[in-house]
């Protein structure tokens, strides 16, 4: 029996680093599988919500909105409040024993593992350099010195200053990772000083994995089972593998829904556990404070793999911060109210996947847990962009197009007369008036076929508007709408301008017509901050 269970163990770990499962493929990506034990239920009673006095009704729309593919593509959705489960949904087939690719949001894990190992004395400190983990490293492309100033505390605040090998996000593609891929990213040139600004990256976590395998003698997985989640309970989660055998900590991360509640719990708690501290309460408070503003514009900051925002609930502001991955997968601390949200969802790379789990946020689960004046209105108060409104902008602004710039002579003191085209001079001017026509065309046709994109993506701009960002609705679409109707402004206003001045077909009425048009369409831009879309929102 002895011999048996030894060998069946000298099995168990020689198969720790296998095939597992992918978002694209269910047979290629290869993963290192844990275990350990405990369970959910160990720690928190589930509870229903409305014996808790909760608005079960808006919780309730909620999922009827997920089921109805309003927000699309969630799978789960686990609430904790004061230490109780208050709702724990599942959807698209998924259930509490599903392992989701959280993405992104397992850097946080990874954080969680460094201040582990400063804990332990076994990496000194976050103003350490990060190449005394890499030394030697050898780079065909010369060496830039300043590579040298780069610290742990840039890496864990994504500012270490070296630039993506290819197309953002080049390192989220886990393609990218060859055997050398350590020296594939040191080797990166630096792109801006290391520190001065936010610059998300997915290489630098992954270069903690060698550093904590380095400094504890472990490998990740290994020291990640015996330090966290073992004490966690966390009883199955799966790795990445990069191609040189190593657990990927970059992201990618596979684990139940309900493990991901016990792991923001562990830092609702300042990283206490059934009275054992697995993380330092210092590092909990120096991890997951802003060090960095990630996104001005919507009051967004970052920590050590950890985002930081806030949300408008009636008429309060509720700090939070989060784990975030692609797709919309989120794990939600909220230290003031005691609450942690966890959100799965697989969204990935879709324009919705965030602003879609912000919405839910600000207008469903944070009112109903909070009691929110809102809430006891029963059904949320929706922004909308309504598609008449919009349409409208649009044909006015391309009809003003037309009349001010196809049709310039209506607007002339001294309108072309027929003869002065038949010229020789006249013929070319008549060549520039037709080329000038024919620009204008293909742009006012490129404005048409973007009306068209913009109507087709009304639910978006809708998420986006009831998300809860102080400007919600200046996005890309926009900023398109702006670009094309300056340059359309600019370049009709430059050559009305040239051709009144050398005495041609055009007036000084011409252009001072455009000129006009330019400046409030810059009046928008500058001061307004966008064009007539907003106008038509109610």
């Amino acid at each position: 029996m002895i011999i048996s269970l030894m060998i069946a163990a000298t099995i168990a770990l020689g198969t720790d680093k296998a095939n597992g499962i992918s978002h694209k493929d269910s047979s290629h990506d290869p993963t290192y599988t844990g275990s350990a034990g405990g369970a959910l239920q160990d720690e928190r009673e589930a509870k229903d919500i409305d014996s808790e006095g909760y608005d079960a009704g808006r919780i309730r729309l909620l999922k009827e909105s997920i089921q109805d593919r309003t927000f699309k593509d969630i799978n789960s959705i686990l609430i904790v409040k004061q230490g109780k489960v208050l709702i724990e949904a599942y959807f698209n087939g998924e259930g509490p024993d599903t392992l989701h690719d959280i993405r992104s949001a397992g850097k946080s894990i990874t954080s969680a593992l460094v201040g582990i190992a400063m804990d332990k004395g076994l990496i000194r400190g976050v103003d350490e350099k990060l190449l005394f983990y890499f030394p030697g490293i050898d780079c065909h492309n010369g060496w830039d010195p300043r590579k040298e100033t780069i610290t742990l505390k840039h890496v864990l605040s994504m500012s270490f200053g070296l630039a993506e090998p290819g197309e953002f996000p080049s390192w989220e593609n886990r393609n990218w990772y060859t055997l050398n891929w350590k020296r594939d990213v040191l080797c990166q040139p630096v792109e801006y000083e290391p520190g001065s600004r936010f610059d998300y990256d997915s290489a630098a976590p992954a270069l903690f994995g060698p550093i904590i395998e380095q400094s504890s003698g472990l490998s990740v997985g290994r020291f990640a089972e015996n330090y966290l989640f073992r004490p966690l309970g966390i009883e199955h989660y799966r790795w990445h593998i990069l191609p040189d055998g190593r657990e990927y900590t970059g992201g990618g991360f596979r684990m139940s829904s309900r493990d991901m509640a016990k792991f923001g719990q562990l830092y609702l708690q300042k990283g206490a556990w059934k009275g054992e501290q697995l993380v330092s309460r210092n590092w909990v408070e120096e991890s997951t404070k802003a060090h960095l503003s990630a996104n001005a514009q919507l009051d967004v900051q970052y920590g050590y793999y950890w985002w930081r925002e806030t949300f408008p609930i009636g008429n309060r502001r509720v700090e939070a911060y989060s784990a975030s991955g692609n797709g919309g997968n989120k794990i939600y601390v909220f230290p003031t109210e005691d609450l942690v949200v966890i959100i799965t969802a697989s969204a990935y790379d879709q324009s919705y996947g965030h602003p879609q789990v912000r919405m839910m946020m600000s207008k469903y689960i944070l009112p109903a847990v909070f009691q929110s004046n809102d809430s006891n209105m029963g059904e949320p108060v929706l922004k909308t962009v309504p598609k008449t409104g919009f349409i409208i902008s649009e044909i006015v602004f391309l009809v003003s197009l037309v009349l001010c710039i196809l049709w310039p002579s209506g607007l002339l003191r001294n309108p072309i007369q027929m003869e002065q085209l038949k010229s020789a001079d006249g013929k070319r001017n008549r060549k520039r008036l037709h080329a000038t026509r024919i620009w204008i065309g293909l742009n006012a046709l490129v404005g048409i076929v973007f009306v068209g994109i913009v109507l087709g993506e009304a639910d978006v701009l809708d998420i986006w508007l009831n998300c809860g960002y102080a400007q919600p609705i200046q996005i890309a679409l926009h900023k398109v709408i702006v670009t094309w109707a300056i340059t359309i402004l600019t370049a009709g206003s430059l050559f009305l301008s040239v051709k009144s001045w050398r005495g041609r077909y055009w007036s000084n009425l011409a252009s001072t017509w455009f000129s006009l048009f330019v400046l409030a369409s810059l009046y928008c831009v500058f001061y307004l901050g966008y064009l007539g879309l907003l106008f038509f929102i109610y």
